[in-house]
């Protein structure tokens, strides 16, 4: 009986550890905020994740005071808004950009603006 309990908590351990150690690979760097709008249809911003890094996209809201916007990040749609009925259709998850350069394009009418928010890591061994 004590043998398998000490068995049960050296198992836990193990388990615990490889948890513990797969969470250790990602340090906070910095909070991403990017904030888009244009008084013509089309906005654009580019953000590029170096090498090391990955950004992990929390929000993204767009608005505008007429007709409909859409956010897209290279070309997929993650968020559109219909000011008419004053819907909106936003991504409820996270999105992981790794290492590379990704496209923001707002398009709208009627002062379309957007907001971004996430948070940088550093990518450690």
């Amino acid at each position: 009986m004590k043998n398998t309990i000490r068995l049960n908590i050296f198992f836990l351990l193990v388990i615990y550890s490889n948890v513990v150690k797969g969470q250790r690979n990602l340090q906070f760097s910095k909070a991403i905020f990017i904030e888009m709008s244009t008084s013509n249809t089309n906005a654009y911003n580019t953000l590029i994740v170096p090498l090391g890094k990955v950004i992990k996209i929390t929000t993204a809201q767009v608005g505008n005071t007429s007709g409909l916007t859409e956010l897209r990040i290279n070309n997929s749609l993650i968020s559109v808004f219909q000011a008419n009925s004053g819907s909106y259709t936003n991504f409820n998850y996270s999105i992981w950009l790794p290492t590379g350069t990704y496209y923001f394009w707002l398009n709208g009418y009627h002062t379309p603006h957007a907001f971004i928010s996430g948070i940088e890591f550093n990518i450690t061994q």
